[in-house]
């Protein structure tokens, strides 16, 4: 038989007359060689498929049995010109990937990230691998799948008396598919297929992202490169990976019905035991601990030795242990299956995918509490007697979690409905402005429009293991490549710019928390918060004593920052997920114990020591370990001073300080260089000024711009005009895609304290025809309780004029951007959908002279007069004209020119009587109760004790009897 390896081998027999590369049915047939030939006299050469004798002739009197297809580097060296092979096989040498398992590792996205939209469309151009032409006479049959045929109850497997016979203990037959009776039974991932499964995955590649820790493909390939099979010679084959990853691996191949399994047997010598009585061969020369099992004379398993050795138990183990993923895999004819249990995953990897929509509003909250209440889901594609059908099961943990899940799956439906409804509005709209050219946008239309009719015709039900949503597709045959290459780079451009959308309102979010404090206690944060005796990297981060100030005040109030970040009594905040600071581009990350990480760092100035800087130093940024800054402190402005800039690599936990969370400019590059800036963006980052401001940053800014904007001192000025290099423009973000301009961007830099103003910088929002856009029908609209602040930013990309809101209003409406809005309108103008928010909040509805669409409140600026009675607050602070004095100096005007009767503090019996607009008499509040009273200086001088109740009931140490605050 011909084997990989064998060449040299003592007893290897050779066909001489068998040609390099030529497919299967496109060979002469062999003849038998003479007397006189001597089967060994040329050097052997694998890789060959030979065809079956023709008439059923037998084969050659020195082959055993028909050969299999086999690889080797000489054979994947002589096909070279073979396009078709070349793009299976790879190089010589290199490992072997299939297009089918180059992609395996994408398919649980569609399981976990691509429910509807990637599911469907994986399912037509599945289809159209099913029905593409006959292939012209000589070339290779196309495969039946369909699973191997099981014995009548009570049958005896005969191979399985073949493997008795051999010697190998007897056990009972398996009933149903093969490729599932071999596979683990506690796999947590599991996928198979035949030949349609491989094109299908290598067409759809664009779909899918990278999500399985481990390289699915890359274990399929290992063991096809072990045997030596070419994929011509497999009809089906199957992927089990266990709860330990690819160590506890089971891969298995079915054969076309003209190979067989006995040339397999050659490979290695027999194994000192019987897996289920079936002949087990040790593979050796690949450097691996593997096993071959012999199945049948059309089946083989590879595994890892120990894994198979030891893990006979899980092979016979109980089929619900992979929450009946194998069981499912088993059942009717599949073109292809692939399963998660998401039970093991949502345990283990930190990537679990909850977060993936999250920047699509109509889809997220339904697709988390989807995945919260599903234990497996399994994707497949099956042929009936109505045409192909896609299927996506869910398996929940009970009946209450079906009901939620069947309806959060329809929901994502309607959803998918909607977003592809649009998606055919934009092709439109660009077609009609000439950026998508017209056979292009021809073909672009009719891609969407199909799949909205899939999408029509999808369907829910309850099932006895949970709920299927099913899509029947079209009988008649497409061609969707074409018209999938001209949406793709609509949709990734899309999808990309809503990330960045939904990024920006975060680091507004954090922004203003960030001027909370500024306003609250008169200085920026410290990038290290609590005792100074401690080590900055063991210390609670800047953004731990900013969390009050964006509405994370039971997380700060469980805080002790006399502990360090990891100690047990913060844990129970420090372990947690906090979304702001997470950026939708890169989704979820966490350090190795488990903490989830920033993706903003605050920015301490030049050089590896600019946060232990003299803060008078002209290298020392906003955050400093030896003073805290205030505005006084910011010689170009809060606007011109650079505070937080996005982080991509180096990260750290968010309650983390020193360097994790707050570091220097070291190394050049600055944009997504070796220092870990970055977004995620190939052309820059988001970072956010002193202000709160969020701005873009270009790779190709001076290096010495952003060191100018880094330090808060120093030589040379910058401005944030100065971060759009010569050539761009503010907004193009993404490579020639401009996203609307924030209210935060377009704001005027407030004045100084000293009344100079700061450099001002050039207007990033022209002027909008907005009443014109104001007029713009959408076809539907349907939002349920989606956060304002990402809402305005859906509306601006939908209307392309600016939609804002005055952070003033926000406030004395007692309302934030992440206020929950609902929304549900059909064929309505975009006027009337920004009233529905108007009304939900209390605001009302303006137009700018620059033509941005403002939200704001009559209220706002109206003077409301309140008394402060000190009891009110505990008696901690006394309520007199020394308070009153700091409040003025606080919260006062800050020129003489502005007007002093909108704000007035006097010291009287009662307390203190404040006159001032609403969000001014908020920061009061704060100021008292949380900086005075709550977490400054008490009235002894001492800071509150924030031990728990009970904590002096016990001594704590040998030397501290009695819990001290530090």
């Amino acid at each position: 038989p011909l084997t990989e390896g064998n060449q040299g081998r003592e007893g290897a027999a050779v066909s001489p007359d068998s040609a390099h590369g030529v497919p299967l049915a496109e060979k002469p047939a062999p003849k038998a060689p003479t007397a006189a030939e001597d089967v060994h006299a040329a050097p052997p050469r694998s890789g060959h498929v030979l065809p079956p004798s023709p008439g059923g002739a037998a084969p050659p009197s020195s082959l055993e049995a028909p050969p299999i297809a086999r690889s080797t580097p000489a054979a994947a060296a002589s096909e070279e010109d073979d396009e078709d092979r070349g793009s299976e096989l790879g190089n010589a040498g290199a490992t072997w990937l299939s297009p089918a398992e180059s992609k395996v590792r994408r398919i649980l996205l569609i399981v976990s990230c691509g429910v509807v939209a990637a599911g469907i469309v994986a399912g037509l151009w599945i289809f159209r691998g099913t029905t593409t032409k006959p292939e012209p006479p000589g070339s290779v049959a196309e495969e039946t799948v369909a699973p191997s045929p099981s014995p009548p109850p009570g049958a005896v497997d005969p191979h399985l008396a073949e493997a008795s016979s051999s010697g190998g203990p007897p056990t009972p037959a398996v009933p149903g598919d093969v490729l599932a009776a071999w596979l683990p039974r506690d796999a947590v991932f599991v996928i198979g297929g035949g030949d349609e499964f491989r094109r299908s995955l290598a067409q759809t590649a664009w779909l899918f992202a990278p999500l399985l820790p481990y390289s699915a493909d890359a274990i399929v390939g290992d063991a096809m490169k072990s045997l030596g099979i070419l994929p011509e010679a497999v009809a089906r084959f199957a992927l089990g990976v266990g709860p330990a990853g690819p160590p506890q691996a089971v891969v298995l191949f079915e054969l076309r019905e003209d190979q067989s399994t006995a040339p397999l047997e050659s490979l290695g010598p027999a194994a000192d035991m019987a897996i289920r009585g079936r002949k087990t061969i040790v593979l050796q020369g690949n450097g691996k601990n593997q096993l071959m099992i012999v199945v049948d004379d059309k089946t083989v398993a590879v595994g890892d030795g120990d894994y198979l050795r030891s893990g006979i138990a899980a092979l016979d183990g109980p089929a619900g242990a992979n929450r009946g993923l194998i069981g499912e895999l088993g059942k009717e004819p599949r073109r292809w299956f692939a399963g998660i249990d998401l039970e093991h995953w949502r345990s283990k990897d930190p990537r679990f995918p909850n977060w993936v929509f999250d920047r699509l509003p109509e889809a997220a909250p339904h697709w988390r509490r989807l995945l919260d209440a599903a234990s497996a889901c399994s994707i497949e594609m099956q042929i009936t007697e109505q045409g192909p059908r896609l299927a996506c099961r869910w398996r929940f943990r009970n009946d209450d979690d079906t009901d939620g899940g069947l309806e959060s799956l329809n929901a994502l439906t309607a959803a998918a409905r909607q977003w592809v409804a649009q998606r055919i509005e934009a092709v439109r709209t660009a077609a009609q402005s000439g950026t998508l050219a017209g056979e292009q946008a021809r073909r672009a239309e009719a891609f969407l429009s199909s799949l909205q009719s899939l999408l029509d015709r999808a369907a829910s039900e309850k099932s006895n293991e949970g709920g299927v949503l099913t899509i029947l597709l079209d009988k008649e045959s497409h061609d969707w490549t074409a018209a999938a290459t001209e949406v793709r780079s609509l949709l990734e451009s899309e999808w990309l710019q809503l990330g960045v959308a939904l990024w920006r309102l975060r680091g507004e979010t954090l922004g203003t928390g960030l001027q909370g404090v500024v306003k609250a206690e008169g200085l920026f944060p410290s990038p290290a918060a609590g005792g100074s005796l401690l080590p900055p990297e063991t210390r609670l981060s800047w953004l731990a004593s900013t969390l009050p100030y964006f509405g994370y005040d039971d997380w700060y109030a469980r805080l002790n920052p006399g502990y360090g970040w990891r100690a047990p009594q913060n844990q129970a905040v420090t372990a947690r997920e906090l979304r702001e600071v997470i950026n939708p581009l890169l989704g979820p990350t966490q350090t190795r114990e488990g903490f989830f990480d920033s993706h903003w760092v605050g920015v301490t100035g030049i050089g590896e020591d600019a946060a232990e800087l003299d803060p008078n130093d002209p290298r020392a940024g906003l955050f400093n370990y030896n003073r805290r800054r205030g505005l006084q402190d910011l010689e170009r402005g809060a606007a011109n001073t650079l505070a937080v800039l996005g982080a991509s690599a180096r990260l750290g936990a968010w309650a983390e300080g020193g360097f994790a969370t707050a570091r220097p400019l070291t190394r050049q590059p600055y944009v997504n260089g070796p220092d870990g800036f970055g977004s995620g963006l190939p052309d820059g980052m988001l970072g956010m000024m002193a202000d709160g401001s969020v701005r873009f940053i270009h790779r190709d800014i001076a290096p010495e711009v952003l060191e100018r904007l880094a330090v808060v001192r120093g030589n040379g000025s910058a401005t944030v005009a100065d971060l759009f290099p010569a050539g761009t423009t503010p907004g193009a973000e993404l490579g020639g895609s401009p996203t609307a301009p924030s209210g935060t961007d377009s704001a005027p830099p407030p004045p100084t304290a000293g009344g100079q103003a700061e450099g001002t910088a050039p207007a990033e929002t022209p002027s909008f025809p907005a009443e014109q856009a104001l007029a713009t029908r959408l076809a539907r609209v349907t939002m349920q309780e989606v956060p304002l602040g990402l809402v305005l930013h859906l509306l601006t990309q939908w209307s392309s004029i600016p939609v804002s809101v005055q952070p003033e209003s926000l406030c004395a409406e007692d309302v934030s951007l992440r206020s929950p809005v609902s929304l549900s309108a059909e064929n309505a103008a975009l006027r009337e959908i920004v009233q529905q928010i108007a009304e939900q909040t209390g605001l009302a509805v303006r137009i700018e002279p620059s033509g941005v669409v403002t939200l704001f409140s009559a209220h706002a600026d109206l003077p409301e007069t309140r008394v402060y009675r000190a009891g009110d607050y505990g008696g901690c602070f006394p309520f007199d004209e020394n308070l009153a004095q700091l409040i003025r100096g606080l919260f006062g005007p800050s020129t003489e020119n502005d007007a002093a009767s909108d704000f007035e503090v006097v010291a009287v019996p009662e307390g203190l009587q404040i006159k001032c607009p609403p969000c001014t008499h908020r920061e009061i509040e704060t100021l008292l109760r949380r900086q005075l009273c709550g977490g400054g200086a008490s009235a002894n001088g001492r800071p509150p004790d924030r031990s728990p109740p009970n904590a002096g009931d016990s001594p704590v140490s040998a030397t501290f009897l009695q819990a001290t605050p530090l």
